[in-house]
């Protein structure tokens, strides 16, 4: 299913809960190719972790993804559910919610550039070109400074 193919009543109410519970983020780490040649690993993600199984089933019927339960952090605590999303999917989900974010808007756009200058079938451990690996870890950067997370992965 497309961007195109998902209501606007579901676009709008998973962007409600973007804006809200959601996170956008893009993880990196390093690895070697088949040449033995070093490179950067990207990936784009949406996750949002809730104690609420329903609306983690509903997130996952529509925009696929997975549903995992995790256990509770003490007694005191319920279990969380964490639904999460990357790649293809996430960008299907984020142009289809992307005209009804308020306060995540930003962030879905980093993600859309993240994915702008991607080949069709470009996966890892494929390297790529230095202009792409830029912008991503431009991309990655900039999410962290909205999340309040430094380069080094401290709060600020």
């Amino acid at each position: 299913m497309g961007a195109n193919e998902i209501p606007v009543t579901v676009a709008a109410y998973a962007a409600g809960i973007m804006d809200g519970e959601g996170c956008f983020y893009i993880s990196s780490r390093k690895g070697r190719g088949r040449d033995s040649a070093e490179y950067e690993h990207f990936q784009a993600h949406l996750q949002v972790i809730n104690t609420d199984r329903a609306m983690m089933d509903w997130l996952a019927k529509w925009f696929g993804g997975s549903v995992k339960v995790e256990k509770a952090r003490s007694e005191r605590h319920q279990p969380t559910i964490r639904w999460q999303i990357g790649a293809d999917l996430a960008l299907r989900m984020v142009r289809a919610i992307r005209p009804f974010l308020v306060a995540k808007g930003e962030q879905a756009d980093l993600i859309e550039s993240f994915w702008s200058e991607r080949g069709p079938g470009e996966y890892w451990p494929r390297p790529i070109p230095a202009s792409v690996t830029a912008n991503r870890l431009a991309c990655r950067n900039r999410l962290m400074e909205l999340h309040g997370i430094g380069r080094s992965g401290a709060r600020i």
